[in-house]
């Protein structure tokens, strides 16, 4: 299991800021992020957090152009100056039709580490073709997802397609995410 549907009585979307929804540079890209500042977040959702005893570690949205996708990624990674590695996180989506697809690796596990314009922190990128598809979550139903196994967004439309993914401290396994939120499936 790579994911889990969430009722939940919050949406980071509503009120968010227009300039987190546009490109910074003039490079043509097709998939991008921005760091979100949590001030900039709705109450409900920042509330939410504080009263599930969880503060709000980041907050990124992701634009996906029509038709694209981004590479197969595992976030994060494990270095002596940072620990980015993250486990799982929350994301909500909305605008074009797409999922999130997850997938087991086929071939040798890479260990390289990337900053790229798509993802500001570091990811770990696989390759498509040593890599199997385990999973996919479609639709725009907020869930809970793991972002420590290799995966990728997809926009399978001709309308632009956005993402946000919460993270929070402390972190948490896919097995406490599953316990912690529990109250909250669908």
């Amino acid at each position: 299991m790579y994911y889990s549907k969430l009722r939940l009585d919050f949406n980071p979307f509503v009120d968010l800021p227009t300039k987190y929804y546009h490109l910074d540079n003039t490079e043509k890209l097709t998939v991008w992020n921005k760091y979100i500042d949590t001030n900039d977040l709705n109450n409900s959702t920042r509330d939410w957090f504080i009263k599930n005893n969880l503060f709000l570690k980041s907050c990124i949205i992701i634009t996906y152009l029509p038709n694209s996708s981004c590479p197969i990624h595992v976030d994060g990674n494990n270095t002596d100056e940072y620990d980015y590695r993250q486990f799982t996180a929350i994301n909500f989506t909305m605008g074009g039709r797409g999922s999130i697809q997850w997938f087991k690796p086929t071939g040798e596990t890479p260990t390289d580490v990337f900053h790229t314009e798509i993802a500001k922190s570091p990811i770990i990128k696989y390759d498509e073709a040593t890599s199997e598809l385990a999973d996919t979550h479609a639709g725009t139903d907020p869930a809970v997802v793991r972002v420590d196994m290799p995966h990728r967004g997809v926009n399978m439309s001709n309308q632009t397609r956005y993402s946000i993914t919460l993270r929070w401290l402390p972190k948490l396994t896919w097995e406490q995410a599953q316990e912690k939120f529990k109250p909250f499936f669908l």
